[in-house]
């Protein structure tokens, strides 16, 4: 009994810790996009206010395209681990997953809706290592009806999925929905998040420390 206590006080520490980190970045990100605008302006610091969502956007791929590239088995010891954004943050590396869908909780933190992002499964033309390997970007647009653009780990502008001749997708999701991508460059749905056993199991553990977030913040109010 004893040692199941001190496990399950292991546990919430550990998800605490993650809370934490995560609450950190968001701040740091919004706290960021400000003084990088009043500074461009050379205006005060504490009168402008507030930034434009596509600002926001860039701070956040600007920020997490400074994570390392390192593969889930070097990582965690494990072919294939969706790692949650604090985990993400705590080793300062990770695989294009990882970075992907770290950038998606940031701005749906920032309160960009889940239907104007997609993560996108794809193939891609790694220049780096000159070959067509598996990969993942986050899309984004500005309204239902904008173009989308991409924010992917290996190059740093924030680019239109028409200026990306060299990615082509293939799976796109989100929280509400999985769909498959097609050649006229259209998404037919397929099911709920639930079809992606990786995706959903990382969404309930994204889940579970903001509801711990939540209980911390409210008790300390």
């Amino acid at each position: 009994m004893l040692c199941g206590l001190v496990a399950i006080r292991s546990e919430m520490a550990a998800i605490t810790q993650q809370s934490i980190w995560m609450a950190i970045q968001i701040l740091m990100l919004v706290l960021v996009s400000h003084l990088a605008l009043a500074d461009e302006e050379g205006v005060d610091h504490v009168t402008r206010l507030p930034v434009s969502e596509r600002q926001q956007v860039e701070h956040v791929q600007a920020y997490y395209n400074r994570m390392r590239r390192m593969p889930d088995s070097r990582l965690w010891g494990r072919k294939d681990y969706w790692a949650t954004p604090a985990e993400l943050l705590r080793v300062g590396a990770g695989d294009c997953e990882d970075i992907a869908s770290a950038k998606y909780f940031a701005l749906r933190e920032l309160s960009v809706p889940a239907e104007r992002l997609r993560l996108v499964y794809a193939r891609v033309y790694d220049e780096a290592r000159m070959r067509i390997e598996p990969h993942m970007v986050l899309w984004y647009r500005e309204s239902a009806d904008a173009d989308w653009l991409i924010l992917d780990n290996l190059r740093d502008p924030v680019e239109k999925l028409l200026q990306r001749d060299n990615l082509l997708p293939l799976l796109t999701f989100n929280e509400d929905q999985v769909a498959i991508w097609n050649v006229a460059g259209n998404e037919r749905v397929i099911g709920e998040a639930a079809l992606l056993k990786s995706w959903d199991a990382l969404l309930a553990r994204q889940k579970a420390t903001d509801q711990v977030a939540l209980v911390i913040s409210i008790h300390t109010m």
